[in-house]
């Protein structure tokens, strides 16, 4: 606009010269120059404007990138934290339900051998002979090896649930 203005003062200079007005051509011609600086001056600000408008863009992109680094990060540690606890909760159960449990199956399980060990003795009482006595120690021995296997068992199972601690 201000670039069209001094167009339209430099015309009214040639015209008051045309027409021996030196004096309106020389007012013209300052016009002419106060809208050239005053476009000039708008110029400037307009470029200063558009590199602070810039600016302050490349400053909301890091700060945009920033807040979903932010988001990314809170979401991941959220996810942790869940699994942390579940994590925890499940460990807490084993060792509450588990080793007691089992050992309590292991108990059952060696007062049930006590018990069938009792009744065998008292029908045999006197009545068993050697062949049946022998036969009598190969079974117990077996029962014996199992028992020892699954306390075995049940004692590696019951540290690795200390150690997994």
């Amino acid at each position: 606009w201000l670039l069209q203005q001094a167009v339209a003062w430099e015309k009214k200079a040639e015209v008051a010269i045309k027409k021996g007005r030196d004096d309106l051509a020389k007012g013209a011609l300052m016009e002419k120059s106060n809208s050239l600086k005053e476009a000039e001056l708008s110029k400037q600000e307009l470029e200063t404007l558009q590199a602070n408008i810039n600016s302050l863009n490349q400053d909301i992109s890091k700060l945009q990138n920033k807040i979903d680094d932010a988001k990314a990060r809170q979401k991941a540690l959220l996810m942790r934290a869940k699994t942390a606890q579940t994590h925890l909760g499940v460990k807490r159960q084993l060792e509450k339900n588990g080793t007691n449990e089992a050992m309590l199956k292991f108990e059952r399980f060696e007062r049930k051998l006590n018990d069938m060990e009792a009744q065998v003795e008292v029908y045999d009482l006197g009545q068993q002979s050697l062949a049946n006595e022998i036969e009598a120690l190969e079974a117990e021995d077996q029962v014996d090896q199992e028992l020892a296997a699954m306390k075995a068992r049940l004692s590696s199972a019951g540290q690795n649930n200390s150690e997994a601690k």
